[in-house]
């Protein structure tokens, strides 16, 4: 006869559920081909506004964002995030990749959630956020929006794509002049995750934890 604990009803179930939510991550841009230093490096401070556009095709599901990790390029191998105070929004957005526009605002979708707010102090490529971000790709595309101040001016390039169909930016530097659009170019970035649970996982737990219940539940009947 299966004999079952109430303790082991409640760790397989557990453990079942962590199988269908574990921590993964996301690159979009890999195989970088060329380099750039905005947001994050610069031949002068940089004060200005970055946005980043990620196709929701890269995306297989939904996720939940836990931090960002951009990688130096292959010309500056100790390139890191310039110290500097950096404020990261992340939104789902119905802007096109391609069609990424000037004006930042018509960019965000609704709402914009403050990912990462604080000083930097270099030494990393790595912005863990505060709390993590839901993100659905059946929503739309993801923008990632940068405020940048106070800067170091300190050069460093970062790995970047060119002529990819996954990402497309916007930048401007210095708060002066009209906003810089580059379709098809942008930073490589790496989404840490944790995977939300697919509908039939969630099934398969839930019917498997019922089966238990009902096997422990008998059994208690039995011997009383």
């Amino acid at each position: 006869m299966l004999k079952l604990t109430r303790a082991a009803v409640i760790a397989l179930a557990l453990a079942s559920f962590s199988i269908s939510a574990r921590a993964q991550s996301v690159t979009v841009g890999g195989s970088p081909t060329t380099a750039n230093v905005f947001p994050f490096g610069a031949f002068m401070p940089y004060a200005g506004r970055y946005q980043q556009l990620y196709s929701s095709s890269a995306f297989t599901n939904s996720i939940f964002i836990s931090a960002l990790q951009f990688y130096a390029a292959a010309m500056d191998p100790d390139a890191t995030i310039s110290t500097g105070n950096y404020t990261i929004g992340l939104s789902t957005t119905h802007t096109a990749v391609g069609g990424i526009s000037a004006d930042f605002d018509l960019n965000v979708g609704s709402p914009l959630t403050t990912f990462f707010s604080g000083f930097v102090s270099g030494g990393t490529l790595t912005l863990a956020g505060s709390a993590p971000y839901f993100y659905d790709p059946s929503q739309g595309n993801l923008l990632l929006d940068v405020f940048v101040s106070s800067q170091t001016p300190v050069v460093h390039a970062f790995a970047a794509v060119d002529g990819n169909t996954d990402v497309s930016r916007a930048f401007l530097s210095g708060g002066n002049g009209s906003p810089d659009t580059r379709v098809g170019q942008g930073l490589e970035t790496t989404f840490l995750v944790t995977s939300t649970p697919e509908p039939a996982s969630l099934l398969l737990v839930a019917t498997g934890l019922a089966g238990l219940i009902g096997v422990a539940r008998t059994r208690r009947r039995r011997v009383g």
